[in-house]
């Protein structure tokens, strides 16, 4: 598969076309290791690759990707018979969605409790929310613990984001991946060092102590 039928495929149609037998056999026929390299290369060109698509159309197929829900693709994260290269690749290209898509496409935020939020906003505040957080079966336990201290390492760079919305999400996905770690409560302590002043204070303590929501 070329990288014009994936991103065809995946912003090219709504979410609910790709919940049918047809897409999922066409899923099923993408190598994982070619679906996380495609992955890859949307989110590392998501700038440019996603400026014709509407923030609603940027939302529902961002969720199909990421949503352990929808298309199940980040599991392969996990996946121990991909090389390391590959999937740590498609991890650390996770922080350019946030700096060339949620940055600029989501500059205001509302309280995280209000449910008036729009689906660009909502899908970067929920990212590591339907972000699958456990293995495959063949996943070790060593395995699962380098994939998620990648996850925490893209998370903590995103919290140095300018943006309230990618920090609230990265004190979010820091309150669910990282509760308990030492790295985790390092990074929050960092950021809340050198932003006494935010409004995200209160929301930063609580992400520290895994009490997020």
């Amino acid at each position: 598969m070329d990288d014009t039928e994936w991103l065809e495929y995946i912003f090219g149609q709504p979410l609910a076309a790709k919940n049918n037998p047809d897409a999922y056999e066409f899923e099923r026929n993408v190598p994982r290791r070619d679906a996380l390299a495609l992955t890859t290369w949307l989110f590392s060109n998501c700038g440019n690759l996603l400026a014709q698509f509407t923030d609603r159309q940027v939302a529902e197929e961002l969720l199909f990707l990421v949503s352990s829900g929808e298309s199940g693709w980040m599991y392969y994260l996990y996946d121990p018979s991909i090389d390391r290269t590959t999937r740590f690749d498609c991890i650390r290209s996770i922080e350019t969605v946030y700096r060339d898509i949620f940055s600029i496409r989501c500059p205001n935020i509302p309280d995280q409790r209000s449910s008036d939020r729009d689906a660009l906003d909502n899908i970067c505040f929920m990212w590591w929310e339907y972000f699958p957080s456990a293995g495959l079966p063949t996943t070790t336990d060593d395995e699962r613990e380098a994939v998620v201290d990648a996850l925490i390492e893209v998370m903590s760079k995103i919290l140095q984001l300018d943006s309230e919305a990618c920090q609230e999400s990265a004190l979010h996905g820091l309150g669910h991946f990282g509760s308990g770690t030492k790295r985790a409560q390092v990074a929050i302590d960092e950021w809340l060092a050198s932003h006494p002043q935010s409004v995200l204070g209160a929301y930063a303590e609580a992400a520290r102590e895994g009490n997020v929501q």
